[in-house]
């Protein structure tokens, strides 16, 4: 009984040992991967920062984006520093021989791309939205194109981002549509009067065109009539009857 309990603590001793090396290994990596990505994290925010990154974000994309108490080169240098310790938390499971830790980590890390492409289109998006509204003049349709192009740079997010792409693409068809009705009866039933008005115009403009058109018509012809040549009379005898004023008198006698 007491060899068997030896044996035991002796196999524990040695695997314990075995391991000893993946532990002093995962430690060493937690320790060095954790400063390293405080230090990237600090970089990120500190040129963030000399950029003038947080006014850009509350300029140009909301005012609430960047504050005072929590602007966006740190979150940016926050979100650096976590994608950094994950990384870093996988590489540790991989060394303690957590396969199961590690590989649920990579599957995260593996879509961080997709998140972050969907981040940048949704964020100039909504600069490129603001920037143009800012060049129109009329308010509801300055607020209808924002609502426009960041409506389609949620889809595009969507799709980027793999939720449920048959549906994204349904409701962004169905959406399409709706808003292409809804703006061609705002058009026809708001602008009946306009249509109505530039219609008589154009009607009022046709009729004074073919009066003037008729008026040079007329004009012209008798212009070509004024032009023509006098057909000159044909020579024959001369016809004889009472002499006009100032002409030869009559010398036969009277009776």
């Amino acid at each position: 009984m007491v060899e068997q309990i030896q044996g035991y603590f002796a196999e524990g001793v040695g695997a314990f040992l075995a391991y000893l090396p993946n532990l002093v290994g995962g430690i060493i990596i937690l320790v060095l991967g954790y400063l390293i990505a405080r230090l990237l994290g600090a970089v990120v925010r500190k040129l963030l920062a000399k950029a003038r990154f947080d006014e850009f974000m509350s300029k140009r994309l909301h005012p609430k984006a960047s504050q005072p108490s929590r602007p966006a080169s740190r979150t940016t240098g926050a979100a650096v520093f976590w994608l950094g310790f994950l990384l870093t938390i996988a590489l540790a499971a991989e060394a303690l021989l957590i396969p199961a830790l590690a590989a649920g980590i990579y599957q995260i890390l593996a879509f961080v791309p997709n998140l972050l492409v969907a981040a940048i289109i949704v964020g100039v998006a909504i600069a490129v939205a603001n920037i143009i509204a800012d060049f129109i003049r009329t308010a509801w349709l300055a607020r209808g194109a924002r609502v426009a192009i960041i409506a389609l740079a949620v889809f595009m997010a969507l799709n980027q981002l793999g939720v449920a792409p048959g549906i994204v693409n349904a409701a962004f068809i169905a959406l399409v549509g709706a808003a292409a009705v809804a703006i061609a009866i705002a058009f026809g039933v708001g602008n009946i009067e306009l249509a109505r008005e530039y219609t008589r115009r154009f009607e009022r403009r046709g009729t004074e065109e073919v009066q003037q058109a008729k008026h040079e018509g007329e004009a012209e012809s008798r212009r070509e009539k004024r032009e023509e040549p006098e057909t000159p009379e044909a020579p024959g005898r001369p016809t004889s009857g009472p002499a006009t004023n100032g002409g030869p008198e009559d010398k036969r006698p009277r009776p």
